[in-house]
């Protein structure tokens, strides 16, 4: 017991000395700006030959403390993650109590802004309602993603998709035209990227929808109501094909596809040989005083030939994307799509009966089409960014549209001779037709910023539409029936008659119809968007400048027997 108590004193006493030669280090390690405590920070105490060393961690309130420190000089470090190191130098004497604070700096810099910014697809659903609830106007938009699934391979069968537009067929069965809202053709218009394009039709301004196809378009936007900036002949309404745009990254898309049509499944396909037929009419290639022959006139037309249901192919590729600095962009796309078809169609004719004043049958005449269409496209576009209020486009488009139409209509006319299958009298028309429709437009289009809530932006637009038919070619053969009479002049019977060409009228007929339409616009717009009342207005006022040429020629040649021939 002596022994265990003399051990406890000569520990007492060893501690006694210890602490009469040291001393004691604390503080608190802080953020440098906010001024808040540092939880969990690694402070270092150590002396300048790097005989002692020694860390320990902050507390909940960010202080530490080393005890029974010898005395002597001395360096002391905080260390915290995403701060800046920080160290202290000082001296400690025998029993001081030394209080050193740490105020670290953070490694990271504060942010006065984050800004998140983004861009949609232009060829998605989610962009086309959001275009159609912040327009003005009462606006319907189909996305190029509901294009794709869609069956329709033109823009006038895509218009049918939307809610108070039907189209208008052309004698074929093929959609061509929209109707807005139930008013006629003439009173809507068409526009690329905004901008009205010319027609390649030779009577009318409206634009057949089904030279477009449908796969190099971003979204069809139709307008169903009248705005200041829309032209007159908008009255009905309007629309407006947003052609494909540059993507962020670079991207490549492709489609391709093949089949039949059914309609030919039970009807053979007739095509004909339009290559001998001149692209010119006798008169605009040899003069006005020229007098047409027969060698202006060849048979090719004529010389009729029938195939199984052919192969249709469809084929669609676009290439574009930005550059690193997102400042310069670019696309190329093409579509090309050949389809074949055929109908079959019956037209009554009636007329009124003299003798009871009721409607009568008169004829019935059968038709039979084989048509085939090359649609191609072509789009490009480059863009460049100069700074966040200065913006130039490049448009350029081409669209073509080659269709070859044979027709073969069989008129039965009821009242001349008729008196059961296959006799009386029978006219049979063979046709042949090519049809060339193109739309050429280029648009160089700048937007600037000039102000704050002044905008300014400008067009300059050429545009072209033609449409050529070159030798619509037509032969007309008739039969018949002839009464017997006998010496006394009474009537015993009655004979059919061979098929002979049509001495009534023409035999053949030969036209060549060609005609453009060229436009050459300017515009300049300025848009004022100040806030009044708490509420953004939008001010806008401009002028727009055309120069238009429209030229047509027209040219029938019939060519009937004469003679004994």
């Amino acid at each position: 017991m002596k022994k265990l108590l003399l051990t406890l004193f000569n520990v007492i006493l060893c501690l006694m000395a210890i602490a009469q030669n040291t001393g004691t280090v604390k503080g608190i390690v802080a953020d440098k700006d906010s001024k808040e405590t540092l939880v969990g920070a690694t402070v270092t105490l150590k002396n300048d030959n790097k005989t002692y060393k020694v860390s320990v961690s902050t507390g909940l309130d960010g202080s530490y403390t080393f005890r029974n420190v010898p005395k002597g000089k001395y360096e002391v470090e905080a260390k915290y993650v995403t701060y800046k190191d920080e160290d202290k130098d000082f001296e400690l004497k025998v029993g001081e109590v030394k209080i050193i604070n740490l105020n670290i700096e953070s490694k990271s810099s504060n942010l006065d802004e984050v800004k998140i910014s983004g861009k949609s697809d232009e060829g998605s659903d989610y962009k086309s309602r959001s275009i159609e609830r912040k327009s003005d106007q009462v606006l319907n938009a189909v996305s190029a993603r509901a294009i794709e699934v869609s069956p329709d391979l033109t823009i006038a069968n895509v218009t049918q998709r939307v809610s108070g537009v039907s189209i208008e067929r052309s004698n074929n069965g093929e959609g061509q035209y929209a109707i807005i809202r139930g008013m006629d053709k003439r009173y809507n218009y068409t526009l690329v990227n905004g901008v009205k394009i010319p027609s390649p039709d030779n009577k009318n301004r409206y634009v057949p929808l089904d030279i477009f196809p449908a796969d190099i378009v971003d979204r069809m936007e139709v307008y169903k109501s009248l705005t200041p900036n829309l032209e007159g002949d908008a009255i009905g309404g309007g629309i407006n094909l947003v052609l494909k745009d540059a993507p962020n990254r670079f991207t490549v898309r492709a489609n391709a596809a093949i089949g039949m049509a059914g309609s030919l499944f039970d009807q053979d396909y007739t095509k004909f040989d339009h290559s001998a037929s001149s692209k010119s009419s006798p008169r605009i290639a040899n003069g006005n005083g020229y007098s047409a022959t027969l060698a202006d006139f060849p048979n090719n037309p004529f010389n009729y030939s029938t195939k199984k249901a052919p192969v249709s192919t469809i084929f669609g590729l676009s290439v574009g994307g930005r550059s690193a600095d997102k400042k310069f962009g670019a696309l190329a796309a093409i579509s090309y799509q050949n389809t074949y078809r055929g109908t079959k169609t019956i037209f009554y004719d009636t007329d009124v009966d003299r003798a009871t004043n009721e409607p009568a049958l008169k004829s019935v005449q059968s038709r039979a089409y084989s048509i085939q269409q090359e649609r191609t496209g072509l789009h490009a576009k480059l863009d460049y960014k100069f700074n966040k209020a200065n913006k130039l486009d490049l448009y350029a488009s081409y669209m073509n549209l080659a269709q070859n139409q044979f027709r073969f209509q069989s008129d039965t006319t009821l009242n001349l001779g008729r008196v059961g299958m296959g006799t009386g009298r029978v006219s049979n028309n063979y046709r042949s037709s090519r049809v060339v429709q193109q739309i050429f437009s280029t648009n160089l289009h700048g937007e600037h910023e000039l102000a704050d809530n002044f905008d300014m932006n400008w067009s300059l637009v050429y545009a072209k539409a033609d449409a050529n038919e070159p030798d619509r070619a037509s032969l007309s053969i008739v039969t018949g029936r002839t009464a017997i009479f006998d010496a006394a002049g009474n009537k015993t019977g009655s004979s059919q008659n061979p098929i002979l060409f049509n001495s009534t009228g023409a035999a053949q007929s030969h036209v060549w119809a060609k005609n453009s339409d060229e436009d050459k616009t300017a515009y300049l717009n300025f848009i004022y968007k100040p806030k009044i009342a708490d509420t953004k207005v939008e001010f806008s006022f401009g002028g727009m400048y055309r120069d238009k040429t429209r030229t047509s020629s027209y040219d029938d040649y019939s060519l009937r027997l004469s003679g004994s021939t």
